[in-house]
C-alpha cells in the first residue's frame, strides 16, 4: 500500500511538472507543434459564442478566419472560469498552455480550466 501511494504522488509530481514547463513556442510556428503542450502568448483579436452549443472561440493574431490559432472553451469548461472568457479576454494580449491540435488545417488550443489562461499586463 504505501508503495502505491509514493507512485501516486511521484506520477502526480511528473504531471504538474510536465505542465509547469511547457516551452513557449511563436505564433507563427504553432502548426509545428502539434499534439504537443505548448504555451502561446498573442492577442485575442476576435471572440465568438456558437448559439446552440455556447462553445466560446477565442480567435489570435487576425480575426475569423484568418487568425494564427483559435483557443476553444467548450460550454461544459465555461463554468470554471471566474469571467465571461469572450467578453474579458478580448482585446488582451495573454499566455494560453495546453496541447495543440489542428482541427479543418487550422490550429488551435482546447482550453478547460482558467488556470491554462494568463492575461499578461
Amino acid at each position: 500500500m504505501k508503495k502505491i501511494v509514493i507512485l501516486a504522488f511521484l506520477l502526480g509530481s511528473v504531471v504538474y511538472v510536465r505542465a509547469q514547463s511547457a516551452p513557449i513556442i511563436a505564433p507563427d510556428s504553432i502548426k509545428f507543434y502539434e499534439g504537443k503542450l505548448v504555451t502561446i502568448c498573442e492577442k485575442v483579436v476576435d471572440t465568438h459564442v456558437t448559439k446552440e452549443q455556447k462553445v466560446v472561440y477565442l480567435n489570435f493574431g487576425h480575426p475569423y478566419p484568418a487568425q494564427t490559432f483559435t483557443g476553444v472553451i467548450f460550454a461544459g469548461d465555461v463554468s470554471k472560469f471566474s469571467y465571461q472568457p469572450e467578453v474579458y479576454l478580448k482585446g488582451k494580449t495573454v499566455c494560453v498552455t495546453g496541447t495543440v491540435k489542428i482541427y479543418k488545417d487550422r490550429p488551435e488550443i482546447i482550453i478547460n480550466r482558467q488556470d491554462q489562461v494568463q492575461v499578461k499586463q
